[in-house]
């Protein structure tokens, strides 16, 4: 699963710290807790819970996912007529995202731990769904920024290429 390259990468946004001692595991605990809640893993600073639904976690797994082989990428062939990321897909990475982060509920990493079933995700995957399409429709009815949403999904695909 590419969310867990990307989740469990010393590098990445979330900062999970190495097997290590009793406050290492704490550590790793507590930022599971806080990345969950409220869903702050799909923010831009999940801290300060700044930037909704652009975790930059979110293009990396896109273009992991779907743009990975050239002009032979399935991204290419799914979303090449719209040139945008479907709020779908966009759900599904953010549910994929949340099971990598579940991987770390112990405090330890534990690859392959928690299986990625419609049981588990479909409730985080809807609720997703479901922000991201209320989003748009408030950028619609307000009429201050109705391409907003537009924009985010082909700056994706833009990104992905």
């Amino acid at each position: 699963m590419a969310a867990r390259l990307f989740v469990s990468n010393p590098n990445a946004s979330f900062m999970f710290l190495p097997p290590g001692d009793a406050s290492t595991v704490e550590h790793n605990r507590a930022l599971v807790k806080a990345l969950k809640t409220r869903s702050a893993f799909t923010y831009k600073d999940y801290v300060n819970r700044r930037g909704l639904f652009e975790s930059p976690l979110l293009s990396l797994i896109i273009k992991q996912v779907y743009f990975n082989d050239g002009l032979k990428s399935e991204g290419l062939s799914f979303f090449g007529a719209t040139h945008e990321i479907p709020f779908t897909v966009i759900a599904l990475v953010f549910a994929a995202v949340l099971c990598a982060i579940d991987e770390w509920q112990s405090g330890k990493h534990k690859p392959k731990s928690v299986s990625f079933h419609t049981a588990t995700y479909a409730k985080p995957y809807n609720d997703i769904l479901t922000s991201l399409k209320g989003w748009e429709a408030y950028c619609h009815d307000t009429r201050k920024e109705p391409d907003v949403p537009a924009n985010f999904r082909r700056d994706l695909f833009k990104q992905g290429r």
